[in-house]
């Protein structure tokens, strides 16, 4: 006990003492963080799959779809797309000559992080302590028409805060900028959401393929399970503690104010179980378990007040 209090006192010594000589400032900042979530793979190339197989498509006809019970059964060790990725609705639209598939394959989210800060620069050390928040800005919005018919529509969305702490080190270029990198820990709270419906029925009604989710005979019971997903909305909540770094640069100006631009990494997230809503979407995946990544890199310009 006695040496962790002295552990103690010697890291407040080192962050505050420089408090006497300090400078200090107000900062404000704009970032863009790619890849929210790290959803992107997800999102435009391996989709998700659910537990329930794809039906066997016997005897399928075009315009007729499945209507005997030999095509409707399961086919057991397949698996349904429950999220289909955007690969594989531009292969449909090519499998068909470009002409009966309308596709809007917005990719990945990007994301705009707003940042507000305190931050006291002693010598050629500093620290922060800042609030971030984070929002979709692009992206993560998939359509999909068949025929002119809306059978696709998956729309996602994110959300994150954050509460960081640096402390690190600085050092002056000639008369005026400066380059800094630091490290701390950050509390976290965020996550995201996927909505809309998949009419997985459509396509294998109109062009013989199982497309997404879709109504099958379970291959031991013979109960119909499956089925299109409609108004779903599934969310995923995490929060905790991770970890930060960051590097930048600053050029200080004839005001004592600051222009910054900056690079920061925070390493953040959690496994977080959800609830579907639709009823094809309990059926498939009740209770979906999914890793939520809440950290990534980001690309900041700012600016900083002197107080």
């Amino acid at each position: 006990m006695k040496y962790r209090n002295k552990l103690l006192a010697v890291a407040f010594t080192t962050v505050f003492a420089s408090s006497v000589h300090a400078e200090s400032y107000l900062g404000l900042g704009a970032s863009l963080q790619f890849d929210l979530g790290q959803l992107t793979n997800t999102i435009v190339l391996d989709g998700l799959e659910s537990s329930i197989g794809n039906a066997n498509l016997t005897g399928v006809q075009r315009l007729q779809g499945c209507p005997t019970t030999a095509c409707q059964t399961e086919v057991p060790g397949t698996n349904q797309d429950l999220i289909v990725s955007e690969r594989n609705l531009d292969a449909l639209d090519k499998s068909t000559g470009d002409m009966l598939f309308d596709n809007e394959l917005n990719g990945g989210m990007t994301g705009l992080q707003l940042t507000a800060f305190y931050e006291s620069e002693g010598d050629n050390t500093f620290w922060r302590l800042g609030v971030q928040y984070t929002f979709k800005l692009t992206g993560g919005h998939t359509t999909s028409r068949l025929l002119g018919f809306k059978w696709l529509n998956q729309e996602w969305d994110y959300y994150a805060w954050q509460i960081p702490f640096y402390y690190g080190f600085k050092t002056g270029i000639g008369e005026s900028a400066s380059v800094y990198a630091g490290g701390g820990v950050h509390y976290f709270k965020g996550g995201w959401n996927v909505g809309g419906y998949i009419l997985g029925d459509v396509p294998t009604y109109l062009l013989g393929t199982a497309t997404g989710p879709h109504t099958v005979l379970d291959a031991d019971t013979g109960a119909p399970t499956g089925g299109n997903v409609i108004g779903e909305a599934v969310r995923f909540r995490v929060s905790g503690w991770g970890f930060n770094f960051l590097i930048g640069v600053e050029k200080k100006l004839a005001s004592g104010n600051k222009l910054f631009f900056e690079i920061d990494r925070a390493y953040s997230g959690g496994i977080d179980n959800a609830r579907a809503e639709s009823q094809a979407g309990q059926g498939l995946a009740p209770f979906p378990s999914y890793p939520i990544a809440i950290g990534g890199w980001s690309y900041r310009f700012g600016y900083k007040v002197a107080m």
